[in-house]
């Protein structure tokens, strides 16, 4: 058995029950009790957690996972929604008046679904909003997360590899490719009150992530992605999007300039914005933003961003190191970026 590092004192750790003990010692029984236990825990996305689950292979040693792989390649993933996944309201989005618009907003509703002065109710389950600020409806919040039993005997062990393999998988239609490697992963192995399951607490002090990681997607299907998930929540609220376009160039490979234009309509109130900004990384792995401007044709918005321009100078002025946004086990060694065509980001730990 690898010896894993004890875990450090923090935040509870996450415990995935598996049902009634003693621990699985069989790779199959030991896939059809995660089977069990990761459905019940995840029953909004039921359907992708069946197909990753049918792709997922171990090979158990003693205590210790030898290898753990995920191979997603050809799957075809919906993922939730964000009214489904988030458990807190989002921010109000506030619309502005038409008068000296973008001339893009010029023309009438052709769905009368977001029109209020049509008499479209809301749909089920949604609150009349109104002209006024609009929200996403709050969700209940989730239950509380499983604890291990008082006094169970933990088993130190390891992950000592963890393949993510996709070439590609479908993420609401998008083609992603995804090659992520991960070496010894600490966890435990709980056992006790008839029970067994799995326990992977914060690691101790000087553990340090190691792996590697590369995702790409053709950029075009991407944002047309956003656009449609985007969409989808602002017509929960009556809001419709009439415009999102993005442009993405890459200079180098840690240097990223972005470009979004951006409108919506709620019945006769409209708005539009456009931004714009450039992304740097330099060797110590501190990012730098730069060149950002916010402008608006609308004159309510190009006021109310003129009166934000000192806050968004002041950030962007102000380097981010990484590292410090980061949990102390992870420690980036090398980040890069490409953008054109494909959109790609690629890291390593170590």
């Amino acid at each position: 058995m690898t010896a894993a590092p004890p875990p450090s004192a923090g935040p509870e750790p996450d415990y995935l029950d598996l049902g009634p003990g003693p621990r699985p010692e069989a790779d199959a029984e030991l896939l059809a009790r995660l089977r069990t236990a990761l459905l019940a825990a995840d029953p909004i996305s039921q359907s992708d957690v069946e197909q990753l689950l049918s792709r997922l292979t171990v090979d158990l040693d003693g205590a210790d996972v030898d290898a753990l792989v995920l191979d997603a390649t050809g799957l075809e993933l919906e993922l939730p929604s964000l009214a489904e996944a988030a458990a807190d309201p989002v921010p109000p989005v506030v619309a502005s008046a038409p008068d000296g618009g973008d001339p893009t907003d010029a023309h009438p509703l052709s769905d009368p679904s977001v029109d209020p002065a049509s008499g479209a109710t809301p749909l089920p389950g949604e609150p009349d909003l109104g002209d006024g600020p609009l929200r996403v409806p709050d969700l209940p919040p989730p239950p509380e997360p499983p604890a291990a039993p008082p006094g169970a005997r933990r088993t130190p062990a390891s992950v000592r590899r963890a393949v993510l393999r996709a070439r590609p998988v479908h993420l609401r239609g998008v083609p992603v490719e995804v090659e992520a490697d991960a070496a010894d992963l600490p966890f435990s192995w709980v056992e006790g009150g008839d029970r067994c399951g799995i326990e992977v607490a914060a690691p101790a002090p000087g553990w340090r992530l190691r792996g590697t990681a590369r995702a790409s997607a053709p950029t075009r299907e991407l944002v047309a992605a956003v656009r449609a998930a985007a969409a989808e929540e602002l017509g929960r609220q009556g809001v419709r999007l009439t415009r999102f376009e993005v442009d993405l160039t890459g200079s180098g490979p840690r240097t990223l300039r972005a470009r979004v234009r951006t409108a919506v309509r709620k019945g006769l109130v409209s708005g539009s914005v456009t931004a714009s900004g450039t992304a740097s990384v330099d060797d110590a792995l501190v990012l730098q933003l730069r060149d950002v401007r916010l402008t608006s044709r609308n004159p309510i918005l190009a006021v109310a961003l003129l009166v934000l321009r000192g806050k968004i100078r002041a950030a962007v002025g102000r380097p981010v190191p990484l590292a410090e946004h980061l949990p102390p086990w992870v420690h980036l060694t090398d980040l890069q970026v490409g953008a054109g065509p494909t959109l790609t980001l690629s890291l390593r730990c170590g």
